[in-house]
């Protein structure tokens, strides 16, 4: 299985809109994914007949949350389910599965942040996954800790792994002392108290804050990089291998795609088998 995490990049010039299902898969084919979380990333139309449902929960908390599934046909002419949660129809996340991958379903979690998306992966050794996208009130990393905990909490009660990648917008390697004592606590608490990993810390055999790989480019600037997005796996993977590369700058980051990379990581068999990450 292919798991890809991105950033798609709202581009704030074109009125705030996100893209599209049919431009990420688009530029996504390449990559050849089975399950791909998108941050930033536009709400399906709910008048679309390919809709399934759609619910609003008022225990979030928030003005408009949104959550929904659908069979929406990407440009390989494949179907795919999609599960989507957001601020407002322009602004969320989305969690999609392709046709003849393991199917998804969603994990309904009181007062989440509205765009995280925990989503049970029908595999034949079920796991949660999480997508993810932080925003910055209280904080980054106070956001990403409540998320990540809640969902954790939400796979215990299920029996089941959990998995989460995407864009946290934290990094131990920001400038303001604030910003980097807290992506430093984020990460050791997420080891030491939910039993996740990150992939790419795991592989490169690296402390928090010695990252050398970006994932994030600002204003597509090669010279103002960031390591924001993150793969985290249940501790016991440790022993299965773990790559990761990272594509061509001028590959991804560009105005008309995004100002991050997207992280894939590949699953070989089923969840405890051969892991296999990526950058492509």
């Amino acid at each position: 299985m292919r798991i890809t995490s991105w950033n798609c990049h709202r581009d704030k010039k074109q009125v705030g809109r996100g893209k599209s299902v049919k431009e990420c898969l688009k530029l996504l084919k390449r990559l050849d994914f089975d399950l791909v979380a998108l941050q930033e990333w536009r709400r399906l139309d709910p008048k679309d007949k390919r809709v399934i449902w759609q619910d609003h929960d008022p225990n979030q908390g928030v003005a408009v949350v949104s959550t929904q599934a659908s069979r929406q046909m990407g440009p390989d002419g494949e179907s795919r389910s999609v599960i989507w949660r957001g601020t407002n129809p322009d602004l969320g996340v989305a969690v999609i599965s392709k046709e003849g991958a393991p199917q998804i379903k969603f994990v309904k979690i009181s007062f989440l942040h509205p765009t995280i998306v925990p989503v049970i992966v029908d595999a034949p050794e079920p796991f949660v996954f999480v997508g993810v996208w932080t925003h910055p009130e209280p904080s980054y990393a106070k956001v990403a800790w409540e998320a990540m905990s809640a969902c954790a909490r939400a796979a215990d009660k299920l029996q089941l792994p959990m998995v989460a990648a995407g864009d946290f917008n934290i990094w131990p390697g920001l400038k303001k002392k604030a910003d980097k004592n807290a992506s430093l606590e984020f990460l050791k608490c997420v080891e030491s108290k939910l039993g996740l990993l990150s992939a790419y810390h795991h592989h490169y055999n690296r402390k928090a804050g010695e990252e050398r790989h970006a994932t994030h480019y600002f204003q597509f600037k090669k010279a103002r990089v960031f390591h924001l997005d993150y793969c985290f796996v249940p501790k016991d993977w440790r022993k299965k291998l773990i790559t990761w590369e990272v594509g061509p700058f001028m590959k991804w980051c560009k105005p008309k795609h995004s100002d991050h990379c997207p992280m894939t990581v590949e699953i070989r068999g089923s969840t405890n088998r051969e892991i296999e990450a990526r950058w492509i």
